[in-house]
């Protein structure tokens, strides 16, 4: 049996994407404005193939376990765009997400051999890089992952959270820098409508990926 969809969309009812309950709920941890509801299978595949854009009836969601099952729960929003406002509109909604996957953190494995996820807002980043700056290789240091209390880990350990944090803050930049370079060499309102690109955080191509690899391996802190 497949594990249960949930789409998570804001206050204001716009869609921000398709995710596991486990995951769902970890992003509701991070980001409070963000809400989720579990959809059907049939919903999930007609607005995976959805052109357009769609806001969720936020009214007719009574709580993060009502299903979306009909078409009742979305308002299509037609599209009536231009070629350089739809290429606005994704590059912005891209530089958002990738803004998103930031500040969210990703988990660590930790020299205990215990997985912590980390979020790393600007707060964390400043909090980081003075603790790996200050420190050195004999120090204890506190710190803490998300929802725990400070624990005292070693400073290999805190850079360790450091540097994965810090690696995927310039993966998701390259990425979402790459992305934006396509956008604008590819996307058209035309070629939107006709379904021959299906454009979200994620779209990669070949020649996408070779960039963003090349970049990435000689950006990233070893």
């Amino acid at each position: 049996m497949k594990e249960q969809i949930y789409l998570i969309y804001d206050a204001a009812g716009c869609f921000q994407g398709f995710f596991t309950k486990e995951t769902a709920n970890n992003l509701l941890n991070n980001q409070s404005e963000l809400r989720k509801a579990p959809v059907s299978k049939k919903m999930h595949k007609y607005l995976m193939s959805c052109s357009s854009d769609f806001l969720i009836n936020t009214d007719l969601i009574i709580n993060g376990e009502t299903e979306i099952d009909d078409k009742k729960f979305i308002t299509i929003i037609p599209n009536s765009i231009s070629d350089d406002e739809l290429k606005k509109k994704f590059k912005g909604d891209m530089k958002s997400r990738c803004h998103f996957y930031i500040t969210s953190g990703t988990d660590v494995e930790l020299s205990t051999g215990e997985t912590k996820h980390f979020s790393f807002k600007l707060e964390d980043q400043i909090n980081l890089t003075a603790l790996v700056a200050n420190h050195t290789e004999n120090d204890s240091v506190y710190y803490h992952a998300d929802d725990e209390n400070d624990t005292l880990y070693s400073y290999s350990d805190i850079v360790t959270i450091y540097k994965t944090l810090y690696n995927n803050k310039i993966y998701n930049q390259i990425y979402t820098e790459v992305l934006c370079h396509w956008i604008n060499n590819h996307l058209t309102a035309e070629t939107f409508e006709e379904k021959q690109h299906i454009i979200s955080y994620g779209f990669c191509t070949d020649d996408m990926r070779e960039r963003i690899g090349e970049l990435y391996g000689s950006q990233k802190l070893l």
